[in-house]
């Protein structure tokens, strides 16, 4: 007697199927294999999207901060893209190593404030450190944070004291 295998959507499998329960010929396990991976949490997204929150409630009080700006530079986990993506972006002017945020606000001494954000081990790339001392040459505040709350210090203190 021929086996009826009846189709199943990615949809329809969910988050609820559980692996080691199907037996070693289930056409599921499969499936489930093809199925991309869940990226894994993007801490520096969360961390300038925490920024951008603080941000905003300081434009209500200090509208300077309104330029304040993120530069969409797509890289990591939750950036990737296509070859042709990549070939628009950069045709777009695209550079790497850009800093996450940019200020351009006098301060100071400072023409503006550059601020890369990293998290846990992650260090600033080759061209983030070509970018950073590039701008801090040319008369910018420039700092790397390893959280939303070392970001906001940073962009208080250079706000206040231009520092």
């Amino acid at each position: 007697m021929p086996r009826m295998i009846r189709t199943v959507s990615r949809r329809e499998l969910g988050q609820t199927i559980d692996v080691a329960k199907l037996g070693p010929n289930s056409p599921l396990r499969e499936i489930l294999k093809s199925r991309p991976r869940k990226p894994s949490a993007d801490h520096e997204h969360q961390e300038q999207v925490k920024l951008f929150e603080w941000v905003r409630e300081q434009e209500v009080v200090r509208p300077e901060f309104a330029y304040l700006f993120a530069v969409p530079n797509f890289s990591g986990r939750q950036g990737r893209r296509t070859a042709k993506q990549g070939a628009r972006l950069k045709a777009e002017g695209r550079r790497p190593g850009v800093p996450d945020c940019l200020w351009p606000l006098r301060r100071g001494r400072y023409t503006g404030f550059a601020l890369e954000l990293k998290f846990g081990n992650n260090r600033p790339t080759a061209a983030q450190n070509r970018w950073l001392a590039h701008l801090h040459a040319n008369g910018w505040r420039i700092f790397v944070a390893w959280s939303a709350d070392e970001a906001k210090r940073a962009l208080q203190r250079y706000w206040e004291h231009g520092e």
